[in-house]
């Protein structure tokens, strides 16, 4: 069977950090990249693709042109503080992004996972029961990494590594983080900045380890991420300690979580491509057009900070809620940078287009 062609029209200047994950979602098209950060290549039926962990402003004149061409599609990325100027959804026959939202949810939007970073290397599967490590969890220090870490402590053997990097701390090396992964029977999933969903469980399920995931009760991302799943979630870390302490003096019961965990992830990893290209197929037309404008053509109104505070305090505990309003209170005096990890309509920027480039290969199945 031929695949489809597409062609991937990338708005920033540099790579996005899901790369290799992107071109796995899109790999049932035959695949044309072309990078344009200067807004300057139109084409109908192109997938635009943005990421917003810094700031990105669409021209209003681009957005125009895409309004006129046919089955546009918008690939949005990194916004995982729901930050911007969402009327520019309306601009596209479709829109693909991570880091879901309740309130952006409906026809003509898919949710994807955040799935996993570039580059990562091929090693050994390893069964659980042969592992180094029971559990094992490697990040910059944050309050509540810190707490989640003590609630594991004196399971053993471990590997923890928390550096401050305020005070010249450094990380474990990228081989080592990863070789710790593949050497652990559990990775506990600790939240991002600001919502639960981060790379990490993906990370540890394609290195075998078996992820720990946060739950909260008003929002459970990970079952909205990947629908019904096996993988253990729990509403606290002393709970998901307990449960580790539980299975580790059973071999033979952390290899069956693991090959259940491992089976389930292999089937739906190898649905989402099919997924995608499914749903690029049926919205292509523009029939999800009407529906964006209609959803997203007011959204500046004074609900939109509202319906954004609600998804992000859904996703927090007490705690950290308690936590990052001291934060922000010791922060008050000190000035932030403007419109920092948001996105929004303006004029251009300087950046010139390259040329077209190879798709890169993706390696991990």
């Amino acid at each position: 069977m031929t695949s489809s062609s597409l062609t991937l029209i990338e708005l920033n200047a540099g790579d996005a950090s899901e790369r290799d994950w992107i071109r796995f979602l899109l790999s049932d098209f035959r695949l044309e990249v072309i990078r344009a950060p200067d807004f300057s290549v139109i084409r109908p039926g192109a997938l635009y693709s943005i990421y917003n962990h810094r700031r990105l402003s669409l021209p209003a004149d681009f957005l125009e042109k895409i309004s006129g061409a046919d089955g546009c599609g918008l690939l949005h990325l990194g916004d995982e503080r729901f930050s911007g100027d969402f009327r520019i959804y309306g601009s596209f026959s479709y829109v693909i992004r991570n880091s879901a939202a309740a309130h952006l949810e409906g026809p003509g939007l898919l949710n994807v996972p955040i799935g996993y970073s570039n580059d990562l290397p091929d090693l050994p599967f390893i069964p659980a029961s042969r592992r180094r490590y029971l559990w094992s969890f490697a990040g910059g220090r944050r309050p509540w990494r810190t707490a989640m870490a003590a609630c594991f402590a004196d399971i053993d053997p471990h590997l923890l590594s928390l550096p401050d990097t305020q005070k010249g701390e450094t990380h474990i090396s990228r081989g080592e983080y990863c070789s710790a992964m593949a050497d652990s029977v559990f990775v506990p999933c600790g939240e991002g900045n600001v919502t639960l969903e981060t790379v990490r469980p993906y990370e540890a399920l394609e290195y075998g380890a078996i992820p720990l995931l946060p739950r909260r009760a008003l929002a459970d991302m990970y079952r909205t991420a990947l629908g019904p799943h096996p993988l253990p979630s729990f509403s606290s870390w002393k709970e998901a300690a307990a449960f580790v302490r539980t299975l580790r003096a059973d071999p033979s019961r952390l290899d069956r979580l693991q090959q259940e965990t491992q089976e389930w992830w292999r089937e739906r990893k190898s649905a989402w491509p099919k997924a995608v290209s499914g749903f690029i197929g049926r919205h292509a037309a523009g029939e999800g057009r009407p529906g964006l404008k209609q959803r997203f053509g007011d959204w500046n109104n004074g609900l939109y900070q509202p319906r954004r505070m609600t998804e992000l305090l859904r996703q927090q505990s007490i705690g950290q809620v308690a936590g990052r309003l001291v934060r922000l209170a010791s922060s008050a005096g000190r000035r932030q940078p403007q419109n920092a990890g948001v996105w929004g309509l303006s004029s251009p920027p300087s950046a010139q287009p390259e040329a077209e480039k190879p798709v890169l290969p993706v390696r991990r199945g």
